[in-house]
C-alpha cells in the first residue's frame, strides 16, 4: 500500500479536494452523509456553511479532515 496524498480545503460554500484518485465522502459532524464523489485529480462539492468531516479513501489508504465553512 502507498500513502494517499490528498489536500482538502474549504472556500466560499464548497469543499475542494485534490488527490490522485479515490472516493470522497462528506459528513456533518453528527455523522449524517452529505455527499459522495469520485476524485480523479480534483473534485469540488458544494455545501452550506457549517462544519464537516471529509474522508478521502483509495483502497486501504484514508485521509480524514475536519473543515469549517
Amino acid at each position: 500500500n502507498g500513502t494517499l496524498a490528498a489536500e482538502i480545503s474549504a472556500a466560499a460554500g464548497a469543499i475542494n479536494m485534490v488527490a490522485a484518485q479515490g472516493t470522497a465522502t462528506v459528513y456533518t459532524t453528527d455523522g449524517k452523509l452529505v455527499a459522495k464523489a469520485q476524485v480523479n485529480g480534483a473534485a469540488t462539492i458544494a455545501v452550506a456553511k457549517g462544519a464537516y468531516i471529509v474522508r478521502v479513501e483509495n483502497g486501504n489508504d484514508v485521509v480524514v479532515k475536519k473543515v469549517v465553512l
